[in-house]
């Protein structure tokens, strides 16, 4: 499922990193890139290897970073995505999440809209 964001509103990427037991763990250096696809299928960076900050409230292993949806690079229909990673400490493995993000206008929003992802994945190697 993906997330939606309002054009010319602040979209909070956020990632709840768990290790093999799903139990959250604070990872080495977690990052975003948030990018999209131009009109021939090429990745247009927005954000590339920023770093991530500590959720607030603190919660071991969630991490947020914001973005400005802009309505000059972005219109309604249009998708960005968002690749988040960390590096587990205790075992050197790095774990990628990617987010898609469909972005509405005000006009077409939903009654409710979504606010980030709690979803957490865990990638082996």
């Amino acid at each position: 499922m993906a997330a939606e964001a309002l054009l010319g509103s602040t979209f909070v990427f956020q990632v709840l990193f768990v290790d093999e037991l799903n139990t959250p763990i604070a990872v080495t250096s977690p990052t975003i890139d948030v990018f999209y696809f131009d009109d021939v299928g090429d990745r247009v960076d927005v954000v590339s290897g920023a770093a991530m900050s500590d959720a607030v409230p603190a919660e071991v292993g969630r991490y947020v970073y914001p973005v400005l949806i802009s309505t000059v690079t972005f219109s309604d229909g249009d998708t960005i995505y968002g690749e988040m990673s960390g590096t587990n400490p205790s075992t050197s493995l790095t774990t990628q999440v990617e987010v898609t993000v469909n972005l509405v206008s005000s006009a077409r929003a939903s009654v409710s809209t979504w606010s980030g992802l709690r979803d957490s994945f865990v990638k082996g190697s």
